[in-house]
């Protein structure tokens, strides 16, 4: 079932309202919010709004309609560098939360898929299949390939991970086969999740969807390696 994002003390219905908590990458072009004004006994105990997203994939029936704090779990949204804790809390069914199906945007980057501690596949975004336009360097002339702009901040995510890998000198497979505890890689597994689900910190944590393995799991298909470590393998075994 989809969550529900609760926004304390907010009376204004926009996108830009999302976007001002970092909220920005819930919104998908082909599904516009649903709002509801909360009057009293929000999960933070006071008013106001709920704004939901019905997935393109599955039917209207599979959003909830309003609070029931009983049947719902809520979390609250944590800290993010100048955005305070609590600007939001996001909530779902505790008989059914939230699957990869629910949460899928209309427009999906093709990708890897890595299971999670749900046991789910989720798809994540390779940041080489992300539309790309052609330029033209300035140095050389010369054409060349860039990321669209709205991915561009991704897929330079994706060099920064890069950069770090090539650095340990090892090759596709046993990079696959290695389990690394990395710094800041959660954050980044859920902007790469984020890529092609209406999905949050606090909902990847509230689901426990996480771990080491996953994280690196994750990063290993953005950047394109799990792709490369596929590819090596078929040719040996051809």
């Amino acid at each position: 079932m989809n969550p529900l994002i609760y926004i304390p003390g907010q009376a204004i219905r926009s996108d830009d309202t999302l976007k001002g908590l970092g909220l920005g990458s819930l919104l998908d072009p082909d599904v516009s919010p649903l709002w509801a004004d909360v009057h009293a006994n929000g999960p933070d105990g006071g008013r106001g709004l709920l704004v939901f997203f019905d997935c393109p994939h599955t039917p209207r029936t599979s959003s909830p309609t309003g609070l029931n704090l009983e049947a719902q779990v809520w979390h609250e949204a944590a800290k993010s560098q100048e955005l305070p804790r609590g600007r939001f809390w996001i909530g779902w069914d505790k008989a059914n939360p939230p699957t990869p199906q629910d949460l899928r945007k209309s427009k999906a980057t093709p990708g890897e898929l890595v299971e999670l501690l749900d046991n789910r596949e989720w798809e994540v975004a390779v940041a080489s299949f992300v539309p790309h336009r052609r330029g033209i360097d300035v140095e050389t002339g010369e054409e060349i390939r860039l990321p669209q702009s709205q991915f561009a901040p991704y897929v330079d995510q994706c060099r920064f991970w890069e950069a770090f890998f090539n650095e340990s000198d090892q090759t596709p497979e046993d990079l696959v086969d290695t389990l690394l505890t990395l710094p800041g890689g959660m954050r980044f597994a859920v902007d790469a999740l984020a890529m092609n689900y209406r999905i949050t910190t606090e909902l990847a944590d509230g689901l426990e969807l996480l771990g080491d393995r996953q994280v690196f799991d994750i990063i290993l298909a953005a950047i394109g390696v799990t792709t490369m470590a596929g590819i090596e393998r078929e040719k040996k075994t051809t």
